[in-house]
């Protein structure tokens, strides 16, 4: 491809997501100026720890924009970890019926989205310089999804459904200002800072949980703004980043000890979560990616041998299964499994004998077969962003409680239609691809940074019982991961605040 061509893709990958974002903006202005006064749009009650949120959130945002250094390092602190009730201060609207189990208010605005818009004018006011590498895929994922908005924007049924298409932008919202605000910094600067921010995290979501769980009296840990399994499951792809930079790259005696540190609490998390998916995936992922990094180191008797490892760890399982914990012995499910005719409708396919050990997976067919017949009926733009919970009955799930898909996947294709596909490329399969393109490198070659493809690839082995891409903390930091390797996968592939020429000489 000519430097000219490069150079279009190049303006058309920054301008084009700020010209959408304006766009959804301006559509999101008229769509709660059309439902203002019809008792749709409302607020959560404050509460002590509401208070307590804002005046941390206002500590944080003084200090990031204070020095670009602690910015970084409090991001994925705000993207992952940061305390639910802050957002009780900005207006959202239900996300299903007032008077289902577990209803919940969702804001139309976050803490993320005004961190983020600080990034951005902390990058301006510094004369930051812009730098944006040329990725058709992200161009594909923005206009994809801006369509899918646009179409679901002028068809509802009801105020509220139009209220629930604006509360479900964040994830458009977040793709944007991330990769604006990114374009304003070099990312690999600050990745020591950003390191120390995760593991920040993972310290206070331990701290949070505990606290959770104590006083929810649960039998396992539990985190109060990301439940159990999700809370499980992105602390135990942290645990496989951490594990693998440490064991790949030299640092100092200080970031050894704070890697042991998170490391130790990641695995004591996973273990008292009792989150079985959590555990699977992280077996799946850690032999997917030493395939992957030794691949062209392999011979046939390395080949043998992973292939032998696996098939052992298979029989091992079988053969000690009836001497595990109940809850993780596999017969106690797999017994009560029959297969059927297929169809559609997943419980009629799948055949579970209900028990205490299967009641999650009955639920989870019945969901699954809920998104099928979604996509079915809406295949090209779906059913619409945050509209999947409250149009849930309509389409064959009889609970009346709040609860989504529990498949990222279906989660996805349910509310986007088809146009949702370049953005479940990019969350969960453009990370793989990393993996294999910086597999044959030297470490000296590339940012540890580039490891961030591990969180996503264990995600998206993880979204087939969950659907994490739909919790809006943890969307964000895939995203965050997945526009940092963008970046990363400049041709040299380093930053392309170093590598590549500049947009715009001054912002």
């Amino acid at each position: 491809m000519d430097s000219r061509k490069i150079n279009l893709i190049k303006i058309a990958s920054f301008c084009l997501p700020v010209f959408l974002g304006f766009l959804t903006l301006i559509l999101s202005a008229w769509a709660l100026s059309t439902i203002s006064g019809q008792d749709i749009i409302t607020m959560t009650e404050l509460t002590p720890l509401s208070y307590i949120s804002m005046a941390l959130f206002l500590i944080v945002c003084f200090l990031g924009m204070y020095s670009s250094k602690l910015y970084f390092a409090f991001l994925v602190f705000i993207l992952l970890a940061f305390p639910a009730p802050v957002n009780d201060f900005f207006p959202g609207t239900f996300l299903g019926s007032r008077f289902e189990f577990g209803a919940s208010i969702f804001p139309f605005i976050t803490h993320i989205d005004i961190y983020l818009l600080l990034g951005i004018f902390k990058g301006m006011m510094l004369r930051n310089r812009i730098s944006v590498i040329a990725s058709v895929l992200f161009l594909c994922v923005i206009v994809a999804m801006f369509i899918s908005i646009a179409i679901n924007f002028f068809d509802y049924s009801s105020p509220q459904e139009l209220a629930l298409l604006v509360q479900g932008l964040f994830q458009f919202r977040y793709l944007v200002l991330l990769f604006v605000m990114i374009s304003f910094y070099d990312v690999n600067k600050y990745k020591n800072y950003i390191l120390v921010g995760i593991i920040a995290s993972v310290l206070f979501l331990f701290t949070e949980s505990v606290a959770f769980t104590i006083k929810s009296k649960a039998d396992a840990l539990m985190s109060g703004s990301l439940a159990n399994n999700t809370y499980a499951s992105i602390i135990a792809s942290v645990l496989l980043f951490f594990y693998l930079i440490k064991r790949k790259y030299k640092h100092s005696k200080l970031y050894n000890t704070l890697l042991k540190i998170g490391i130790t609490f990641c695995v004591i998390i996973v273990i008292a979560t009792k989150a079985r998916m959590a555990i699977l995936a992280l077996v799946v992922s850690y032999f997917i990616i030493s395939f992957i990094e030794n691949r062209q180191k392999q011979t046939l008797k390395s080949k043998l041998y992973w292939i032998g490892t696996i098939i052992l760890f298979v029989i091992s399982v079988k053969l000690i299964a009836d001497r595990l914990p109940k809850r993780y012995n596999p017969h106690t499910i797999t017994d009560k499994i029959s297969i059927g005719e297929p169809d559609w409708d997943l419980t009629r396919f799948i055949r579970i004998e209900r028990s205490w050990e299967t009641n999650s997976l009955i639920t989870r067919l019945e969901l699954y077969s809920t998104s099928i017949k979604m996509i079915r009926e809406n295949p090209v733009a779906g059913v619409g962003v945050g509209r999947w919970n409250y149009l849930k009955q309509k389409y064959g799930f009889r609970e009346f409680l709040l609860i989504d898909s529990h498949n990222g996947y279906f989660s996805v294709l349910s509310q986007y239609g088809f146009l949702g596909i370049p953005l479940i490329i990019f969350i969960y399969f453009f990370p793989i691809y990393m993996i294999f393109r910086n597999s044959g490198s030297e470490k000296a070659d590339y940012s540890y940074l580039v490891y961030f493809s591990v969180v996503n690839l264990y995600i998206s082995f993880a979204d087939l019982s969950n659907s994490g891409i739909f919790k809006h903390q943890i969307f964000s930091f895939l995203a965050f991961n997945a526009i940092c390797l963008m970046k990363l996968n400049a041709p040299s592939g380093s930053d392309a605040t170093t590598r590549e020429e500049n947009l715009i000489s001054k912002a």
